[in-house]
């Protein structure tokens, strides 16, 4: 039975994370298993360190450098791969102001503006950063600005070119040695490339990860200190993260969102056969995560010890990487509903607005001769805003997509925060990788 079969994928994966199963070397699933422990157990541990020894945990360090380059620099530049911008840009436009980048310092308590450079190496992009950063030294804090870098992920000649380039010309905006090592922080494993540069340049802010950390760096360090820079709360993203673990470990199926995720999928590729996967939200600042998403299902073995090797094409994400994904993932999916490809379609339905709801207009103009209708159910939800509107936009998506057959699997969120963005990366992730227990070799059609 498939409830039998999530049971049994669960309890490899808690025994893994609590270290009561030793990983054979040579069994099946064993690279899945132990990134999966090391998902469940990481976001706990760190807290739990946080609480008990607070300063001398390594959560406390990544706080205490964040909020020091914080107040140094007015822009940050992360430099690492694709899939640790992908994360940050996902989580950033969920938990932040979606045009981050253009408000005041003020505006965005004091924090710096963010910009990414690495994979891919892209040169006007790179250039267009450059235009940002001033090679002179200056007292205004405004033209200050600093580098987290990270070479946790793949060896990655992108990365290292960029380092290059960015740290000569931050060298010529500090007059001395002693604000460089200030403005840059370092992520790197033992002994690498980065960790030697970090300890020659005697940086302040310099920290090192296991050998087996997760390609996609989700709640670890090279995530949390750029995200801890720009004010996102780390401490309640690790808070949902775990708290999702939680209901992992003790819900049964049908309470536990991940193996209801991972069953649902399985059981419509059974039924089905494997298709095309869209995350669709009635939100603009969950498209980063539906972009997140696109990389975790479609690229081949992403979650095999070979996915590190995997190099993904498309455009540098940005604060707002909802403008630069992929077009499958920026189109309305309703757009798509009843086409020639099969589809399995994840709604994610945010209920509540950050913001207060703008307000219609009080009159209502007719439409113009020849001017196209709109649906029945426009007018009525205009009256109540754009809030209104992209609700009866998901009840179309909802009807289309039954009417065409195509599969829909909701999920509900009554706000975005980071911990509930931290729930809902750490759901997605562990179902996938229970997924791909149930299912080794699934393959799109």
């Amino acid at each position: 039975m498939l409830s039998t079969q999530l049971n049994a994928i669960r309890q490899s994966m808690l025994d893994e994370a609590d270290l009561r199963s030793p990983r054979s070397a040579g069994a099946e699933h064993a690279e899945l298993v132990g990134r999966a422990a090391r998902l469940i157990a990481l976001p706990r541990q760190r807290l739990q360190a946080y609480e008990l020894r607070r300063a001398q945990s390594e959560l406390h360090r990544v706080l205490m450098a964040a909020r020091a380059l914080s107040e140094e620099v007015d822009q940050l530049v992360v430099v690492g791969d694709l899939p640790l911008q992908r994360t940050l840009a996902a989580i950033v436009a969920a938990c932040c102001h979606p045009h981050y980048n253009l408000l005041s310092p003020g505006e965005r308590g004091g924090c710096p503006r963010l910009h990414f450079m690495g994979e891919p190496a892209d040169n006007d992009a790179w250039q267009g950063v450059l235009d940002l950063l001033s090679d002179r030294p200056s007292a205004r804090r405004e033209d200050r600005w600093g580098i987290v870098a990270s070479s946790v992920g793949p060896e990655s000649a992108d990365v290292r070119l960029a380092w290059g380039v960015l740290l000569p010309r931050l060298r010529s905006a500090c007059h001395r040695e002693a604000l460089l090592s200030s403005r840059v922080a370092t992520v790197a494993r033992p002994g690498d490339w980065l960790h030697r540069a970090s300890q020659d340049l005697r940086l302040q802010h310099g920290f090192c990860v296991t050998q087996d950390a997760d390609p996609w760096q989700l709640f670890d360090v090279p995530t949390l200190l750029p995200l801890a820079t720009l004010g996102v709360d780390a401490v309640r993203l690790l808070n949902g993260a775990a708290e999702l673990s939680e209901r992992f470990r003790f819900r049964p199926l049908g309470a536990n969102p991940v193996l209801d995720v991972a069953a649902a999928c399985h059981l419509l590729d059974r039924r089905h056969g494997a298709r095309r996967r869209f995350l669709t939200s009635n939100m603009r600042s969950v498209w980063g995560i539906a972009f997140w998403c696109q990389a975790l299902w479609n690229e081949p073995g992403w979650c095999s010890s070979e996915a590190a090797l995997v190099r993904f094409a498309g455009a540098t994400p940005n604060v707002n990487p909802a403008e630069f994904g992929p077009v499958a993932t920026v189109l309305p999916v309703a757009e798509r509903v009843g086409g020639a490809t099969p589809l399995e379609i994840f709604q994610l339905h945010v209920a509540e607005t950050r913001r207060d709801r703008i307000a219609p207009p009080l009159e209502e103009t007719p439409p113009e001769a020849g001017e196209t209708a709109m649906p029945d159910d426009v007018p009525l939800a205009a009256a109540q805003g754009p809030a209104g509107i992209a609700e009866a936009s998901e009840q179309r998506l909802e009807q289309q997509a039954a009417a065409a057959g195509q599969p829909l699997i909701a999920f509900k969120v009554r706000r975005l925060t980071a911990a509930s963005v931290g729930q809902l990366l750490q759901c997605l992730t562990l179902a996938a990788l229970v997924e791909c227990q149930l299912n080794p070799k699934r393959e799109l059609r």
